[in-house]
């Protein structure tokens, strides 16, 4: 979760789309659900009562039906919305994003830092393969009206890593990050901060699919970089109780 009023854009974030569905979203324009996946609707297992203290208790949530996209939105297709739009994110107007330095093991604001040159003006340039970073909550809202979609909410993406509920594993591929000698997903090996010993093969991030899909046919569910959502948090008892919280100021 991301402090919206906060200028610090996180290096690692991205998105994925949805679609609600409904009369008018079955059938009628096949060009807008190419590349995403129809979940039918189901139960879900949210939160764990033995993982971190905001993942409990855990609760059942019922998930209408949503197209999702398979995979997180490249760094080629936010190009695409940038040079119809003219659009200008939110760390380009800010001058700055943050980006994780290796040498110092810390966040720190780079100044350039945007989605076409995430680690600053004079760093690399985004691979059009990678998942899109430097990007907001506001950008990811804007991207996903100019595609005519929508953000999923929290508890849609949970869903769909479970594999439309089926799973109650630990991460979508299964319960380890690494099967058959294999790393499952792009994730930090060693301790955190101190050193990422890059085993699974990348120390940022990775080309989408990279490490294959999940059973429902989704790429990168887990690892790789953080995604938004349309939700805003609240403990899980608030949800459970149907309270919702209108002060809080904080973004899934």
């Amino acid at each position: 979760m991301k402090n919206i009023k906060h200028i610090f854009i996180l290096f690692f974030t991205l998105l994925f789309i949805a679609c609600s569905v409904s009369k008018t979203t079955t059938g009628i324009n096949d060009n807008l659900y190419k590349g995403m996946i129809l979940l039918a609707a189901g139960e879900a297992k949210i939160g764990n009562n033995s993982g971190f203290s905001g993942e409990s208790p855990e609760f059942i949530k019922h998930i209408d039906a949503f197209y999702l996209d398979e995979h997180e939105v490249t760094v080629v297709q936010f190009r695409k919305f940038i040079e119809a739009t003219q659009y200008v994110t939110e760390a380009e107007r800010f001058g700055d994003g943050g980006v994780f330095n290796m040498e110092n093991k810390q966040w720190y604001l780079q100044k350039g830092a945007t989605w076409h040159h995430p680690f600053g003006a004079d760093g690399v340039v985004a691979e059009d393969d990678h998942p899109v970073t430097q990007v907001s909550w506001n950008d990811a809202i804007a991207y996903s009206k100019w595609a005519g979609k929508r953000l999923p909410t929290e508890f849609e993406f949970e869903y769909a890593a479970k594999n439309a509920g089926s799973s109650n594993e630990i991460y979508a591929w299964g319960n380890t990050l690494v099967e058959n000698n294999f790393y499952m997903a792009n994730t930090w090996q060693g301790h955190f901060p101190d050193m990422n010993l890059g085993k699974d093969g990348f120390l940022y991030t990775s080309p989408v699919g990279s490490f294959g899909k999940n059973t429902s046919g989704f790429e990168d569910m887990g690892g790789n970089v953080w995604e938004w959502t349309n939700s805003w948090y609240q403990p899980h008892e608030n949800t459970i109780n149907g309270i919702i919280d209108s002060s809080s100021n904080l973004r899934v």
